[in-house]
């Protein structure tokens, strides 16, 4: 193989790799994978996935006091 076919397989293979993500974007795939004459190859998306963070939740307000005991009770009452 001379250099000049390396060249014009090198253009091929860019051309093939530009529609195969072409492809992607007017479909919507995340990922194509192609083999041709021992040519195989790959095109992913990378997707961008922003992690959703939460504030933390509010601590349960306290529970009230339980009320005040009354002094003694008279039991002759």
């Amino acid at each position: 193989m001379t250099a000049k076919d390396q060249g014009d397989n090198s253009a091929d293979e860019q051309r093939l790799i530009r529609q195969l993500a072409e492809l992607l974007n007017d479909t919507g795939l995340s990922e194509i994978e192609i083999e041709k004459s021992g040519l195989k190859v790959r095109v992913a998306r990378t997707l961008n996935v922003q992690a959703t963070t939460y504030a933390p939740a509010h601590a349960a307000p306290a529970a009230g006091a339980a009320p005040a005991a009354k002094g003694p009770s008279d039991p002759a009452k």
